[in-house]
């Protein structure tokens, strides 16, 4: 049985890479394929602004998507548990 091949994104120069080439610092993988790794910042992209918007909305900032449940007050809106320890709700 044969290792398939791994495929890598270099952050450094932005060059998809077979293999281990760039140290682990400016390396994002691995992917089954070049192409895959060749959209790894797209979905880099796409989730950070999937994040930006959940934490907006979780804030409770102006705009923000109101289907996801936060405080307008920006606390964690948890509760105590047994024991006193916080419990996120």
């Amino acid at each position: 049985m044969s290792e398939q091949p791994e495929f890598y994104y270099d952050l450094a120069t932005g060059e998809v890479q077979e293999g281990k080439v760039a140290g682990w610092t400016s390396r994002m993988g691995p992917y089954p394929s070049a192409e895959a790794a060749r959209h790894a910042m797209d979905k880099v992209r796409t989730r950070n602004e999937e994040w930006e918007e959940d934490d907006a909305a979780w804030k409770g900032e102006p705009g923000a998507d109101p289907s996801v449940e936060g405080t307008s007050d920006g606390s964690e809106g948890g509760t105590t548990g047994a024991g006193g320890s916080p419990q996120l709700s």
